[in-house]
């Protein structure tokens, strides 16, 4: 949703690589975008997966941290809602439908109905550069260790916060 405000239904696709086995979830032209979302009652940090999330592959890297709580009222979305509204922004564009829906498949076909159905509400919404000095373990920093996952306070990455940049960053890419 947050691709499709600045770029075609096509292209916001096709930048979704995660599914295809990436380093990170979004590339975009010459940069890249790791993904963490957190429930609203465990923001203060981001797990991280691998080692090979936060190893930057083209000019810049970004961590889009998004946090969300439940919601038993009308406000907010559904798994199922965001991908009917999908599916309908891509409305006649028969090879766009065909890779969302192989990219989505093993995610949303795998998802149970609760899943699909409960409702969640965006808290908040950050972005933050990940340059040389942010805090990360990636597998060129260590020797032997086949894989890692760990967790980053997010009281530490104020100054790595360029949400307020967002709209340039991921129209631009």
């Amino acid at each position: 949703e947050i691709l499709m405000a600045y770029h075609s239904p096509a292209d916001a696709v096709r930048f979704w690589v995660g599914p295809e086995g990436k380093k990170q979830d979004v590339t975009l032209n010459s940069i890249a975008i790791e993904i963490k979302t957190s429930m609203s009652g465990s923001p203060n940090k981001i797990k991280i997966s691998s080692l090979d999330q936060l190893d930057r592959t083209g000019d810049s890297l970004f961590l889009l941290h998004i946090t969300a709580s439940p919601s038993t009222n009308d406000v907010g979305f559904s798994l199922e809602s965001l991908y009917e509204k999908f599916m309908g922004a891509m409305s006649g564009d028969l090879n766009t439908e065909t890779l969302f829906s192989h990219k989505i498949s093993k995610f949303y076909g795998k998802a149970s109905k609760g899943q699909l159905n409960d409702k969640l509400a965006i808290y908040s919404v950050n972005l933050f550069h990940v340059r040389d000095d942010f805090p990360k373990i990636r597998r060129g920093d260590i020797k032997g260790i086949a894989d890692a996952e760990y967790s980053i306070y997010t009281a530490g990455l104020e100054g790595f916060d360029v949400t307020e940049h967002m709209e340039d960053i991921i129209r631009n890419g």
